[in-house]
C-alpha cells in the first residue's frame, strides 16, 4: 500500500544491528506469527539465555535521521558560510527525491496496470492450468494477493520489512522453538 508507519526509537547506544533485530520481532508480532509478549520474553535472559534464530528486518526502511550531543558543535562541511552548504545539501536531497518519485510513479502505473488485467487475457485458448484452481475472472493483482500460488504449494510469506521482500516458509516455526 501507500501506507507508512513511523518508529521513532531513542537510546544512548546501539550495538550491532540491534535495531534491524527489533524491527524484526516487531514485524512478528504485527504478523500475528509471534505474541507480544515475546517482547518480554526476549529481555528476560533467564528466559531467553541466548540469541534466538530469526531472520533481522530489511535495512531499507529504516533511517538514522538525526543524532544528539551534548556539548558538541556541528560544522557543515568546509564552507563557512553554513547556508550555502545546507542549501547545496537541500538541492542533493531533492534531486535523488525527484527520480525516486518519477520511478515510483511509472512502477506504480505498470503495477496498477498489469495488476488491474484479468487474468483471461494472459491465458491462450486451450492452454492447459495445471496444479492449481483458478477464476480466470479475477485479476492478476487478486491471483497474486490470495492464497492461490502456481509453485509454492502450502508456503506461507513472512514480511521482513523491505523493499516488498517477503521470506517464504513452509511452517513458521516460533522464536522460542
Amino acid at each position: 500500500t501507500d501506507e507508512f508507519y513511523v518508529f521513532n526509537l531513542k537510546g544512548t547506544a546501539f550495538l550491532w544491528h540491534q535495531v534491524r533485530c527489533m524491527m524484526a520481532i516487531l514485524f512478528l508480532v504485527g504478523q500475528k506469527l509471534e505474541e507480544p509478549s515475546i517482547v518480554n520474553d526476549l529481555l528476560d535472559i533467564k528466559k531467553t539465555p541466548a540469541k534466538p534464530i530469526y531472520n533481522m528486518a530489511s535495512e531499507l526502511p529504516l533511517v538514522l535521521y538525526d543524532c544528539q550531543y551534548d556539548n558538541v558543535k556541528w560544522c557543515y562541511g568546509r564552507d563557512d558560510n553554513m547556508l550555502n552548504t545546507l542549501s547545496k545539501l537541500y538541492k542533493h536531497i531533492y534531486e535523488q527525491w525527484y527520480v525516486h518519485a518519477t520511478k515510483s510513479l511509472l512502477f506504480s502505473t505498470l503495477l496498477n496496470d498489469l495488476g488491474n488485467t484479468p487474468l483471461k487475457k494472459f491465458i491462450h485458448p486451450g492452454q492447459e492450468l495445471q496444479n492449481f484452481t483458478l477464476n480466470i475472472e479475477q485479476t492478476l493483482k487478486e491471483l497474486v494477493s490470495s492464497e492461490i500460488s502456481m509453485s509454492s504449494g502450502n508456503l506461507s510469506s513472512t514480511i521482513t520489512g523491505g523493499g516488498g521482500k517477503e521470506l517464504r516458509v513452509r511452517n513458521y516455526v516460533k522464536i522460542a522453538n
